[in-house]
């Protein structure tokens, strides 16, 4: 699903226009992406949480190029789904 598709739904079932919808989508995810690089993580009752992850640096070697390349260390987003979506996808 992509972003327009999300937005029109979200229209369609609240009974809002498309540009309302698409602004409460946008100001959901700016708070998401904010709370989640201030504290690091966020838990969305229903769907679960994300929290960001450090990743060290790493030694890869390349077969093809005969070589090594360093990875620096960097942070990623991780999810863990909630109960409820658990249940949701295995019923």
């Amino acid at each position: 699903m992509t972003k327009k598709e999300l937005i029109d739904r979200i229209a369609k079932e609240t009974g809002v226009t498309k540009s309302d919808s698409e602004m409460m989508f946008n100001t959901i995810i700016k708070v998401i992406v904010d709370k989640l690089a201030e504290t690091g993580e966020i838990r969305v009752a229903g769907l679960g949480a994300f929290r960001i992850g450090e990743v060290a640096e790493t030694t890869r070697y390349n077969a093809l190029a005969g070589g090594t390349k360093t990875y620096p260390a960097h942070k990623r987003v991780r999810f863990k789904p909630g109960k409820e979506l658990k249940d949701r996808l295995n019923a």
